[in-house]
């Protein structure tokens, strides 16, 4: 099969590590994936970040195996524009031969994000899918700052008149159909799944020691969470839970560490901390945490605490299981998929049953110890391999009944 592949997220991140979030993990393991596809001839364009596009693809990818990807002398220039909010239109340019020559010689176009573009669509013969990771632009737009024309919106629409979805989740394949009326039988779900050698059970407490030093917390035990601090992620309910659990059961070795960057509207979350009083030093704040470092951060946390109004997928938790880190999750959209019944489900509103499950993990030991295996079993269920072999079969399934 020849594939072209929108690789615009691998640019975007290439110069700034915090935009490696689920879209960027999406692109990379469909790039490393189809690379080295004995099905697949697959070559990239990016209609934005070109240069840094193109630097990602040389460092991480030619160097190992010559793709199909064009030299600088052989680019057309393309202008095209991309809607990103607020009525704003951008011109970015197309690094590619010409984009209509490669189509016409395609059988796969394939988005892992943005909008699929105007030269696909309009040729009948080459089949375009797009990977939608979430509505929530769409379903709850108080979510979001600056969200009068979401590009998920813009990216749905560019594929809805003969194209084809992956979705990350049955959750996410479920809000697309019933909010775009789109027929359920265009659309294949292919879960997501966290790096194995990035995210893995740490047993050496040296190690974990060590890396939980970097951030303030050697010779603690603490609760984990891990998001951008924003409205959605839920934080400031979990702050609430944990000042009321150390008030109300008296708990002095216990600590909260929030681990993620600031995104937007986060000022409740700081007045909720500064509310605290004496119980505030308890509450520690990280700010970005390198990959490098999460698996020992998950492995030396007592539980993970996960309370998302919603998600597409839900990647930290299953990142937490798989270093065999007992989680305490939201009940709602996704995250029962990604977490089954390894986990404590909870209503995301739920004050008090989070403040008991989070007394009974930090209790009890042998809690701790079956949620951990329970985890590790759970978490074995996702895997890069099987998202790459449902994107390929989708490939191929439309491809033999068109």
């Amino acid at each position: 099969m020849k594939i072209i592949l929108d690789i615009m997220a691998l640019g975007a991140s290439y110069l700034n590590d915090s935009r490696r979030t689920g879209v960027f993990r999406v692109a990379n393991e469909l790039t490393k994936g189809l690379v080295n596809s004995s099905d697949c001839d697959v070559s990239f364009i990016s209609p934005h970040y070109p240069s840094e596009s193109s630097q990602y693809l040389l460092n991480e990818y030619i160097s190992k195996k010559p793709i199909s990807y064009p030299t600088i002398k052989d680019r057309i220039i393309n202008k095209i524009k991309i809607s990103i909010g607020n009525n704003k239109i951008i011109e970015t340019i197309l690094p590619s031969t010409n984009i209509n020559t490669l189509v016409k010689k395609a059988d796969i176009y394939h988005s892992p994000f943005f909008p699929v573009l105007e030269e696909v669509t309009a040729n009948q013969k080459i089949q375009s899918f797009l990977t939608v990771h979430d509505l929530i632009p769409i379903i709850y737009p108080e979510y979001f700052e600056n969200n009068t024309n979401p590009l998920v919106k813009a990216a749905i629409l560019s594929n809805q008149k003969k194209g084809w979805y992956f979705c990350v989740s049955d959750s996410t394949k479920n809000d697309l159909c019933e909010y775009f009326s789109i027929d359920p039988e265009r659309v294949f779900v292919t879960p997501l799944a966290a790096s194995k050698t990035r995210f893995f059970k740490c047993t050496n407490t040296k190690e974990i020691e060590t890396v939980k030093a970097k951030y303030n917390l050697s010779d603690k035990q603490y609760f984990l969470s891990l998001s951008t601090l924003e409205p959605r992620k839920n934080i400031d309910h979990i702050i609430r839970c944990f000042i009321k659990l150390i008030q109300e059961e008296h708990l002095n070795d216990v600590y909260l560490v929030l681990a993620g960057t600031k995104g937007w509207d986060f000022d409740k979350i700081f007045n909720e901390i500064e509310n605290a009083s004496a119980i505030k030093s308890k509450i520690i704040l990280t700010g970005y945490v390198a990959d490098e470092d999460l698996a020992f951060l998950y492995s030396g946390a007592l539980a993970f605490v996960y309370m998302s109004f919603y998600e597409g997928f839900g990647l930290p938790p299953l990142e937490a299981m798989q270093c065999g880190t007992p989680v305490i999750v939201s009940n709602t959209s996704s995250l029962p998929e990604v977490v089954g019944s390894a986990g404590l489900l909870i209503d995301p509103r739920d004050t008090n049953t989070l403040c008991s499950a989070m007394l009974n993990v930090y209790g009890n030991s042998a809690l701790r110890e079956k949620m951990s295996v329970d985890s590790l079993v759970q978490a074995g269920k996702f895997s890069w391999d099987n998202f790459l072999k449902s994107n390929v079969d989708g490939y191929k399934q439309v491809l033999e009944n068109t």
